[in-house]
């Protein structure tokens, strides 16, 4: 039985690009960096992925879940055939960056045990 297709990916878009379709459809296609581990020199590594999004405006601000599934995009242009492997999101989502919490003020003692 074959396995669902489904990917979740976190990180930062870049370059979205809006374009409507004759049926008046909204595809927007973008870029995203995602983290990597880390590279042979011990810094960060990120991979770029591209991504299509129908329906939706996708703010370019702030951190990203994207939520979707891999589909392989084939063409043909003066005679070559291409591909190339996106994400197709059924959902993007911003991501919360957590609250520094303060820390707890110093509370006076009001107690009368004798030091």
């Amino acid at each position: 039985m074959p396995r669902e297709n489904s990917v979740h990916l976190s990180g930062y878009i870049y370059k979205p690009e809006e374009r409507t379709s004759a049926s008046g459809t909204i595809i927007t296609r973008f870029g995203m960096k995602v983290y990597a581990g880390k590279g042979a020199d011990g810094k960060s590594a990120y991979d770029f992925v591209n991504v299509k999004y129908f329906n939706h405006i996708v703010d370019t601000q702030g951190e990203k879940d994207v939520f979707g599934r891999l589909v392989v995009e084939k063409w043909e242009k003066d005679g070559i055939k291409h591909h190339n492997v996106i994400v197709l999101a059924d959902k993007v989502l911003d991501i919360e960056t957590p609250k520094k919490e303060e820390p707890p003020k110093p509370q006076a003692i009001d107690d009368d045990i004798p030091w």
